[in-house]
């Protein structure tokens, strides 16, 4: 298929795993997939991909910007030692415009923490 078809290529793959959870294919071996699909695009498109990406959902009317960051600050669950029930928690400094100002919050939010937390170990 052709890779500038992106939203073909993603259905066709949902309709292959032909679960409604993805559960067949998996979920991140589509998006993978899709996402590798989205970089030879614009890899033949000699655009780089935030641009082409752009493009692609139709939004030259908005300003271009930096995304939120987000800072997976705990680990738990299973991929982690402790006895922690969530995988991950996260801050998102969504309240702010500005990269610099989500970054600087997320710093201070990091270093507030490091200063309190205990992990939780797992006791066997």
């Amino acid at each position: 298929m052709e890779a500038t078809r992106q939203q073909e290529i993603d259905k066709k793959m949902i309709a292959l795993d032909g679960t409604n959870n993805k559960a067949r294919l998996g979920a991140n071996a589509i998006l993978s997939v899709s996402m590798a699909v989205a970089k030879a695009a614009a890899k033949s498109s000699v655009l780089p991909l935030f641009l082409y990406l752009r493009e692609f959902v139709k939004r030259e009317n908005m300003p271009l910007r930096l995304p939120t960051p987000a800072f997976n600050l705990i680990n738990g669950g299973l991929h982690a030692e402790g006895s922690l029930d969530f995988q991950e928690f996260l801050v998102i400094p969504a309240s702010s415009k500005k990269y610099d100002e989500a970054l600087q919050i997320g710093t201070n939010v990091y270093a507030a923490l490091k200063k309190v937390w205990k992990p939780i170990t797992c006791r066997h």
